[in-house]
């Protein structure tokens, strides 16, 4: 009987808004683990790069070290420059990476903030145990808390 009162209530107008939380949360969640496994992988590819930055600028200086003063050396100061350039693009590639990287984890501890509130937990406990600010632990209190409903 417990099945048939699980079904009607499954398929009935009362169920919806769970239905859509539930939706929503196994959207948000999925989007998590998308994002960090893009945030994984472009910090692969970016290591990869800074190696091959690093390999070039010391051939650089190589070339340097051992060639006659000549017409190369402004092909050199050219290469130079443009590697450069690509060092500062790399830094803020990097920089950009761990701002991302920031705001999934930021996504996630706030995903637990709200698990936690909806089990019954204080303020207190939400900042203590997720770090999230005493502002944002109040208001997914208020709104996700037990007593919200």
């Amino acid at each position: 009987m417990d099945v048939q009162n699980f079904t009607d209530f499954f398929f009935s107008a009362a169920a919806l808004p769970l239905l859509a939380l539930l939706a929503t949360m196994l959207v948000a969640f999925a989007a998590v683990v998308i994002l960090w496994q893009q945030s994984r992988r472009l910090r692969e590819v970016l290591e990869d790069i800074y190696k091959r930055h690093q390999q070039l600028v010391k051939s650089i200086k190589d070339i340097r070290s051992v060639s006659m003063p000549n017409e190369n050396d402004v092909n050199i100061n050219a290469l130079a420059a443009m590697l450069a350039e690509q060092g500062k693009a790399i830094a803020s590639v990097q920089a950009e990476l761990v701002r991302l990287a920031d705001g999934v984890n930021q996504q996630e501890q706030i995903s637990r903030a709200i698990e936690m509130a909806r089990q019954g937990s204080k303020r207190a406990d939400l900042v203590d145990a997720t770090g999230i600010s005493a502002e944002q632990a109040d208001a997914i209190v208020k709104f996700h808390g037990k007593n919200s409903g």
